[in-house]
């Protein structure tokens, strides 16, 4: 059985688990006191295409999910993950822009770059469970195996690199 993990949520992560709202989420990754926080993944937005990457993040957040060739390649070359977020995907549909949302997981898909799909949720009841967001990154183009994945094997490379594992 995978660990799955949700990098971004807007609210006090710390007692989710103790709730019992999740168990498919994995919050108590680390033996030794270290704690799987998801509020601590550093997470770059980028608005405007012209701006160059941030010097550091964790993951990157294409706000209005613009496609920009060049950053998705210094992305795959870094070995970078871009954050697809639900809450942003929910945005797009509610304004109509669902195709722009569509087009950029295609080009996450054929440029072969990294992705983590992520709730967005700012309350215990918007986290969704990995195989809802598998459901909604299948939506996108993704296959169930790829999200899945974004939220366990992508995602621990993530936490390795944080020191968490």
């Amino acid at each position: 059985m995978s660990n799955y993990f949700d990098f971004h949520v807007n609210f006090d992560w710390k007692n989710f688990s103790l709730e019992g709202y999740s168990k498919v989420f994995f919050p108590n990754i680390i033996s030794g006191g270290n704690r799987y926080d998801p509020n601590k993944v550093n997470i770059a937005y980028v608005g405007d295409p012209e701006k160059p990457l941030p010097p550091k993040y964790d993951l990157v957040n294409f706000r209005g999910f613009a496609v920009n060739i060049d950053k998705l390649a210094v992305m795959r070359e870094k070995g970078r993950a871009v954050e697809v977020c639900v809450s942003d995907v929910k945005q797009a549909l509610n304004g109509g822009r669902i195709h722009q949302a569509r087009f950029f997981c295609s080009a996450l898909h054929s440029y072969r770059v990294p992705f983590v799909l992520t709730s967005g949720a700012s309350t215990i009841y918007e986290v969704k469970s990995p195989k809802e967001m598998a459901f909604i990154g299948e939506m996108l183009g993704f296959t169930q195996k790829e999200a899945l994945n974004s939220m366990s094997e992508t995602a621990s490379e993530i936490l390795g690199d944080k020191g968490w594992q």
